[in-house]
């Protein structure tokens, strides 16, 4: 078994979020595993184990902001020639990043229930297609960039967020494709940016990222105004004139009938 805890620390003026009782409150669960990483690769990798391993109940600390990434590290040497010459190994670290989605409602409260699909274009958001595949479940999920992922549809944490680890620098399109119960689908294309100055270097290395927050707003939905809402408009506009005018000559009609009487 594998806990999430999200806001696991004395922070903000939020007093029902502080988690000054977590740790009194899990220490009787025979066995428990309690990690809190320092860093986006120390968090990734412990998820990993706490899914792959039997032994032990997990709970991890998961951070609530960007978090400081070590990189990943890659190695290279090349082998040559007929006595296997090898070259001296080359080592560097390949960074990746996370972004935030949050659903609120018109109050700014966080909704649960939303699902949505992220997109590498903008063009592929409006279509809903090709959407990014991922690993994960309840709210937090790893970009795999392999695209073998079986995750397209993305589920909240409960409370309307949405964790997205191991994403490039660059811009990343989201679309909601369900709604909470009894709240409008919006059908805008939200952007979530990540911009590096650099992804190999690990000199003053700086990251800024753009968070999506989505609005869910309540009551009847409005016809669209756009090609399809303007058909609509234009066709019942039609059937009503065409019906006035079908009234108007048969009371004409009729009272002719009357008055030769």
């Amino acid at each position: 078994i594998t806990m999430l805890v999200y806001w696991g620390g004395i922070s903000g003026a939020d007093c029902t979020h502080l988690c000054t009782f977590d740790l009194p409150m899990i220490s009787n669960i025979p066995n428990l595993v309690y990690l809190s990483p320092a860093t986006k690769e120390e968090y990734l990798k412990m998820l990993d184990w706490s899914i792959d391993q039997n032994e032990f109940p997990v709970i991890i600390r998961v951070p609530n902001i960007e978090v400081v990434s070590t990189g990943i590290e890659n190695t290279a040497k090349l082998i040559y020639g007929e006595n296997d010459t090898v070259t001296p190994e080359v080592k560097t670290k390949t960074y990746t990043w996370s972004f935030n989605v949050g659903k609120v409602d018109a109050n700014d409260n966080g909704l649960d229930g939303a699902t949505f699909s992220i997109y590498a274009t903008k063009a592929d958001a409006e279509a809903e297609r090709n959407p990014l595949t991922f690993t994960g479940a309840e709210g937090v999920y790893q970009y795999d960039s392999t695209g073998k992922g079986t995750v397209t549809v993305l589920e909240s944490n409960g409370e309307g967020e949405y964790i997205i680890n191991g994403v490039d620098s660059g811009s990343y399109y989201v679309r909601e494709i369900d709604a909470p119960t009894g709240y409008n689908k919006t059908e805008e294309v939200f952007t979530a940016t990540v911009t590096s100055d650099n992804k190999y270097n690990t000199d003053a290395l700086t990251v800024e990222v753009t968070d999506p927050k989505v609005v869910n707003y309540t009551g009847t939905v409005l016809p669209s105004t756009g090609a399809t809402g303007t058909a609509i408009f234009v066709a019942v506009g039609s059937v009503l004139v065409v019906a006035m005018f079908v009234l108007l000559i048969v009371r004409k009609r009729m009272t002719k009938l009357v008055y030769t009487k």
